[in-house]
């Protein structure tokens, strides 16, 4: 269903959000941003209200109209919150993140960025300007964007023991990175989080 179409009948608009990465609070501050703007320019059709528990949801008066964003980026976590979001609105469920949805599940929509395009096109650009050794930085097990970013960074040429974690802390992944012995001419980081902490320590 076309989130255009879904939106289009809207009274009230919820949303979960649940970001697993460095830097929570920016992550959830921009996203609140961009619903907050839906929000100004629709204020006249619906209203908008953010949940951080899925228990929060029993103590809504839910209609037929309502819609539910579910935002994050832990796959196990946006299914759960979708399957339990489901039985109370129908399709009417957007989820914002690079998601996969499972063979069998009841349809909902997907907003994500073309990842596999985006490393897969770093990955050659460095390439083109005769990189050799290129590393993956910054990866969060738990994210499922950044598992995706592992597996084009793998099938583009990259090898697995140039990547790079970030298990507990981006600067233990650093020191993982400095102690590799490995001289690279080619980073590509998983986010701009990443990006600014290995440019501080390095």
């Amino acid at each position: 269903m076309l989130i255009a179409q879904i939106l289009g009948c809207v009274k009230q608009l919820f949303c979960f959000c649940r970001v697993v990465c460095f830097g929570v609070k920016e992550f959830h501050r921009s996203y609140t941003e961009i619903l907050a703007n839906i929000k100004e320019k629709r204020k006249k059709r619906f209203s908008l209200t953010f949940l951080e528990h899925i228990k929060d949801i029993e103590q809504l008066n839910i209609s037929d109209s309502d819609v539910v964003f579910v935002i994050g980026t832990n796959s196990d976590w946006i299914l759960n919150t979708v399957l339990i979001c489901a039985a109370l609105f129908s399709e009417k469920i957007i989820v914002l993140g690079n998601h996969e949805r499972p063979h069998g599940t009841k349809t909902y929509s997907v907003v994500s960025g073309d990842i596999e395009n985006d490393i897969r096109t770093l990955y050659s650009y460095l390439k083109s300007y005769g990189k050799n050794k290129i590393a993956l930085y910054g990866i969060n097990p738990d994210s499922t964007s950044d598992s995706l970013k592992m597996e084009c960074f793998l099938s583009s040429g990259g090898l697995k023991t140039d990547l790079f974690y970030n298990d507990s802390s981006l600067k233990n992944c650093y020191n993982s990175f400095i102690s590799n012995g490995i001289s690279y001419d080619g980073i590509i980081c998983v986010n701009d989080y990443a990006a600014i902490s290995f440019i501080k320590h390095n």
